[in-house]
């Protein structure tokens, strides 16, 4: 992901005028950065929205944005933080319409692979717990990779093992602890949307 080199000029201009005409080359200079840091960072989220609803907040904040590196940080560290603030919040807002739409004041505990609640509904959490756990950065990335390939793939755990340089007794513990952590994500939200 190229990082585009900050122009003080572009931004004071833009931060003067939310209708100036500079506002393209701007889009046209940070675009390709913000699609390529929620690809990486948020892959599940529609990225056109984000970047959109982005845009509007650095309009409306760009006016008392002072740059300096030296005490706030560089440019793009503060897009990248409007976009992962606009990302999780979609997230959110997603997750918790999901949610909304099925009754889970039935569902006391999760127990297993058993929900008490309909097929639809249970498939609907089970793909909230594993976004969430597949976006969460305190997450060891490699053994996401593992487990995406050797649980939701279904690649055979010999040719995991042997793709990523561990062993067949690794690939088995890792796929264990990510089924674990996806467990008590999803009793987690079960949790939350009991209150």
């Amino acid at each position: 992901m190229k990082v585009p080199e900050t122009s003080v000029t572009l931004l004071s201009d833009i931060a003067s005028n939310s209708r100036s005409a500079r506002w393209a080359e701007f889009v046209e200079r940070y675009r390709p950065m913000m699609m390529g840091y929620l690809k990486a960072k948020f892959p599940l989220v529609e990225a056109e929205d984000i970047i959109q609803d982005a845009l509007i907040s650095l309009a409306k904040a760009l006016p008392n944005y002072r740059y300096n590196p030296d005490e706030t940080g560089y440019f793009h560290n503060y897009i990248a933080a409007v976009l992962r603030n606009k990302a999780c919040d979609a997230m959110a807002n997603r997750d918790k319409h999901l949610l909304l739409k099925g009754s889970l004041k039935e569902q006391s505990q999760f127990s297993g692979t058993r929900f008490g609640i309909d097929d639809k509904l249970r498939k609907d959490i089970y793909k909230i717990a594993l976004r969430q756990l597949l976006e969460d950065d305190r997450v060891n990335k490699r053994n996401l990779r593992i487990f995406v390939e050797v649980a939701i793939k279904g690649v055979a755990p010999t040719e995991v093992a042997e793709k990523f340089g561990v062993t067949r007794n690794n690939v088995d513990q890792i796929k264990k602890r990510i089924i674990t952590q996806l467990r008590n994500q999803i009793k987690g939200i079960i949790k939350l949307a009991n209150g």
